[in-house]
């Protein structure tokens, strides 16, 4: 989770950040009201307009299986070379989110990993996703094993695979 500390308010310009924000499977999610007064009417308030804006990216794969007789299985699927950790801002009057991301591109997100696997059935296709905060690079690489198993469930093929990502910078 995000500490307490982390997490701050700037009332005077309506902006919420997020300081050392590190990923987790968990989506971040951020909304402000901007000024609003609380006069003495008695009865129903009237409503408060919240922008909900997402601070993540969400990055999603999909597998195809266009063998007519074999399972496909993915495992060990990562996104290397990412920042994982940094802090980001989100203001009221321009309802996008910035990330101030320090380009050491250490992080890798782990999307199946152990005995984690993405099981594709033959003529089919299956997908699997991870968060990360937004970022434009073309420095982040995809890397995973796939394996094809015959309709006796035996390893047929395993071969590991390798490739550049491109990440586009989105307004969020």
């Amino acid at each position: 989770g995000l500490a307490d500390e982390n997490v701050g308010y700037n009332a005077d310009n309506d902006v919420v950040t997020f300081t050392n924000y590190s990923v987790s499977d968990k989506d971040l999610i951020v909304a402000i009201s901007g000024d609003k007064e609380i006069g003495n009417t008695i009865g129903v308030p009237g409503t408060v307009d919240m922008s909900f804006r997402h601070m993540l990216s969400m990055v999603k794969f999909t597998f195809l299986n266009a063998s007519g007789n074999s399972t496909l299985k993915i495992k060990n699927l990562k996104i290397n070379d990412l920042d994982m950790n940094a802090t980001g801002t989100f203001a009221y009057s321009t309802k996008k989110a910035v990330w101030e991301i320090d380009q050491t591109r250490t992080g890798v997100c782990n999307i199946l990993s152990g005995e984690s696997v993405l099981s594709v059935a033959a003529e089919q296709s299956n997908s699997v996703d991870c968060l990360v905060i937004p970022q434009n690079s073309d420095g982040p690489s995809i890397s995973f094993t796939a394996e094809t198993y015959d309709n006796n469930e035996d390893l047929h093929d395993s071969k590991n695979y390798t490739a550049d990502l491109t990440i586009p910078e989105v307004g969020v």
